[in-house]
């Protein structure tokens, strides 16, 4: 910049650059090869700052700290080394300014790939914010499917009621199918290392129902009162340790007693026990009316999650990769923080263990976390198109009701919440609510012509409904 002074006034002339010879291409899915040529000018002026950089930091003989030329300092240093100081002096505002120039959005820094001397040419591959484009998803209709309740499953929710209210009535004999057995209970690996110690262990001996150990309900049949008995057992392959699923155990145990269970008759007599029925026949009608609604709440979600399903498989989704793998590195933290967790021990252990990579577990975890980010950029695009809003009311309304399910931790949970980061991710949450039951709105043909208008009654009627509990808790002067 140069001052100049006429007739008392300062006038500044600015020194200023022709715009860069830019070039760009796509180079994959939201990627751009982008190309920037510096002129002369740029490249000497860039020479220039180069020399009085390094100059000041290394002495070059015959020459004042700053003050070396160019040549000079690549003679003394070797010119790959003043090279690479020249790129990083000028790469990083070519790069900012071709951004401008081209009117470019990156997502994230882009990555310098090549560079090119004599002209001076940098060649960056940058990343490029997601696109989304929902399609016709307005259009989009679907039934909700109805539900019934049958006699049958009336029968059996009778059956678990007279299951639940039996009797049971100790018995010096051999167990069989339907008792209960109590007793001590221990599970070690082929290594000897204790993985289950029960000391009252209570276990039905169902050979039909959900055993966590194929083969135990089997091996435990017979046993009575004072017995003890060991037996191995191969653990299934969905076991809870996954360290241990498919490995043989060997499992003892000590019967302390063996209880015959007595089941009620399903009648009147057991309507009035377990609650305020005068007959068989109300507690009927109650258990299908509990039927009805569990079953509608069920099929109620399974539909709302096809329709979003329905409309992110419509929807053309694009992102570029840093965003898989950014995924990808939180999907590794929060499967780092699970094993410390369960099974006591570091990450890079347990994969040694399991005879797995680091790579590897990334490809395991990518189809999941691909699958994540699309979900959230069509239900982020939703709300965007939508103009879908959550009010500070509403917030402070969730905060509260989630904060007073955890008893105690109640004010400490709030407090976290409470938080910028916890009131954003809180917001984030439902808003993504909000876009769910908008599409399922839509689906059912019951949306307005804006979804946000639903949001902003609501948000007006929480607003007003929380102005008169406010007022009625107010005492009268």
């Amino acid at each position: 910049m140069r001052a100049y002074w006429h007739t008392g006034l300062a006038i500044v002339i600015h020194r200023r650059y022709r715009p860069l010879k830019i070039t760009t291409e796509r180079t994959g899915e939201r990627q751009l090869a982008l190309t920037i040529e510096l002129d002369e000018e740029r490249t000497r002026r860039a020479r220039r700052q180069t020399a009085r950089q390094i100059s000041r930091e290394v002495s070059i003989p015959g020459f004042r700290k700053g003050k070396a030329p160019y040549d000079a300092i690549v003679q003394r240093l070797g010119e790959e080394v003043v090279r690479e100081e020249l790129v990083k002096i000028v790469a990083e505002d070519a790069y900012r300014e071709a951004l401008a120039q081209e009117e470019i959005v990156a997502y994230a820094p882009g990555t310098l790939e090549e560079v090119a001397f004599d002209p001076l040419v940098l060649e960056f591959v940058v990343p490029l914010t997601p696109d989304v484009d929902l399609g016709e998803y307005r259009q989009y209709r679907r039934e909700l499917p109805e539900v019934e309740v049958t006699d049958e499953e009336i029968e059996r929710a009778l059956q678990e009621i007279g299951e639940r209210n039996a009797v049971l009535n100790p018995v010096e004999r051999p167990a069989r199918q339907g008792d209960v057995l109590v007793g001590h209970f221990t599970g070690r690996t082929s290594d000897r290392t204790l993985f289950l110690d029960e000391e009252e262990a209570e276990i039905l001996l169902e050979i039909d129902g959900d055993t966590f150990i194929p083969g135990l309900i089997e091996a435990l049949i017979g046993l009575e009162a004072e017995d003890e008995e060991t037996f191995t057992l191969v653990l299934p392959e969905d076991f809870e340790v996954e360290a241990l699923q498919g490995e043989e155990a060997e499992f003892r145990v000590g019967v302390d007693s063996v209880y015959e269970r007595i089941i009620p008759d399903i009648d009147d007599d057991l309507a009035r026990t377990v609650g305020r029925y005068d007959s068989l026949r109300e507690l009927e009608e109650e258990v299908r009316g509990r039927l009805e609604e569990r079953k509608e709440a069920q099929a109620e979600s399974e539909y709302a999650e096809q329709v979003l399903q329905d409309i992110i498989e419509q929807a053309a989704v694009a992102y570029p990769p840093e965003m898989v793998e950014e995924g990808l590195d939180d999907a590794v933290q929060n499967y780092e923080v699970q094993v410390e967790r369960r099974e006591h021990m570091m990450l890079k252990d347990y994969l040694r263990i399991q005879g797995k990579t680091m790579d590897e577990l990334r490809d395991e975890l990518r189809s999941e976390v691909e699958n994540t980010l699309k979900r959230s950029l069509v239900l982020g695009e939703i709300v965007e198109q939508e103009g879908l809003e959550v009010s500070d009311v509403e917030l402070d309304i969730q905060i509260a009701e989630s904060s007073e399910q955890y008893g105690e931790r109640a004010d400490e949970v709030e407090a976290a919440l409470s938080s910028s980061e916890g009131r954003r991710s809180v917001r984030n949450r439902m808003l993504a609510n909000k876009a769910v039951q908008g599409m399922v709105a839509i689906a059912k043909g019951e949306a307005p012509e804006e979804l946000a208008e639903t949001g902003e009654s609501q948000a007006a009627e929480d607003s007003q409904d929380s102005e008169e509990e406010h007022e009625s808790e107010t005492p009268a002067c």
